[in-house]
């Protein structure tokens, strides 16, 4: 993952005590550095957090990192050695990358239903903007219906405006999801993004013009339907370990 020296991060730790349903409070901000990254993986990368925290960096300089599939050969730019399981994709400025670290045991989510988690926290994001967001069953992701808002584009036509890319260790989650708030498209035009050919990327800028929020607003956005949709799951696992066996 390409460094981000000069990110804002913003940093929510849900509460992981099987004594408590509730998320903490607002987001804080932090100001310490970032853990090194391990050997072999190069400087260490904004959105790589400290356990039990999720961090967006709203911005910060290209990448591409490779997924397990992935060959970065395939591609112009050099990628790095992230692997969350994928194919290619692309991290730049002009998006929202959030990388929540939770124990999915604690909170009793499945991978299924936490990668639905976080896709349903950007629809939810992308609603309060006046975008419709949806899912596609043969692909991982936030899509658009370009037709909505390109009247050229053709009916029923899909473009992804949000990848998503989790790993787990010891059911620990790891890397996250990537939002394109106003990213330069040329660069999705050198790989073949998450290994989807022929299937398109957009973005809010792309679709909404001058009328494009701003990474700030965008940010806080996501981390409120982040909070909201992972309090309702803690508050779920909570009730699951207080009910008698």
């Amino acid at each position: 993952m390409a460094a981000w020296p000069t990110a804002r991060r913003t940093t929510c730790r849900p509460s992981t005590s099987r004594r408590s349903s509730l998320l903490a409070g607002p987001p804080r901000r932090r100001t310490n550095p970032p853990p090194p990254s391990p050997p072999g993986l190069g400087p260490p990368a904004a959105g790589r957090a400290r356990p039990g925290g999720d961090d967006l960096p709203p911005q910060g300089g290209g990448g591409q990192p490779a997924g397990r599939r992935g060959d970065p050969r395939g591609s112009r730019r050099r990628g790095r050695a992230d692997r969350p399981g994928g194919d290619i994709t692309y991290h730049g400025p002009g998006q929202l990358v959030a990388y929540p670290i939770l124990d999915l045991n604690v909170l009793m989510l499945r991978l299924h239903d936490y990668m639905r988690l976080l896709e349903q926290s950007v629809i939810d994001t992308l609603a309060g903007f006046g975008v419709e967001g949806q899912r596609d069953p043969e692909a991982t992701g936030v899509w658009v219906e370009l037709a909505r808002y390109q009247p050229a584009a053709p009916e029923g036509r899909l473009a992804k405006i949000a990848a998503m890319g989790v790993r787990v260790r010891r059911w620990v989650s790891m890397h996250g999801l990537s939002l394109n708030v106003d990213p330069d498209p040329a660069h999705f035009r050198l790989i073949v993004p998450c290994g989807l050919a022929g299937r398109p990327v957009t973005t809010l800028r792309a679709l909404l013009g001058d009328d494009c929020p701003s990474m700030e607003r965008v940010s806080e956005a996501l981390v409120g339907h982040l909070h909201a949709n992972l309090a309702v799951a803690a508050a779920r696992a909570a009730a699951a370990h207080r009910a008698p066996t």
